[in-house]
């Protein structure tokens, strides 16, 4: 009895097809409707309301990133000042984290066409800014 193919002479024969084989359309570069403005790199402009939006974001991020910075300079004073190679650490992270949130909110909004998602890519600079508002009010 063959329980497996390869025992089977019959099962490596193999046959090539005798239909070519079938082809994809080629692809085709979208277009825009006719009126429409196109910006660089051939987008869309984006509105005056979600630059603007994007440049307060911006503006405020980086102030909120500034906690951070802080605490990244801390870390590592602290750090080197009783030879902890733990609080360096956690300062270059800290340091890492307020360099690359500003840059990175900017170029996460880059294309948004409106301005719900810019304001959704702020929620966490309006936590830090809630935050750091009732630490100074509370203070």
């Amino acid at each position: 009895m063959r329980t497996t193919p390869h025992h089977d002479p019959d099962a490596a024969r193999w046959t090539p097809p005798t239909a070519p084989p079938p082809t994809l359309p080629a692809p085709r570069l979208p277009t825009h409707p006719a009126g429409l403005p196109e910006g660089p790199h051939g987008r869309r402009p984006a509105p005056s309301a979600v630059l603007a939006t994007r440049i307060a974001g911006l503006t405020l991020t980086v102030l909120c990133a500034l906690w951070p910075a802080l605490f990244g300079l801390m870390g590592i004073a602290f750090g080197l000042g009783l030879a902890d190679a733990g609080g360096v650490m956690f300062g270059a992270v800290m340091g890492a984290v307020a360099i690359v949130w500003p840059i990175g909110f900017w170029f996460a909004t880059s294309g948004a066409p409106r301005v719900w998602p810019v304001l959704i890519a702020l929620v966490p600079t309006f936590l830090v800014a809630g935050g750091s508002v009732w630490l100074w009010v509370a203070g």
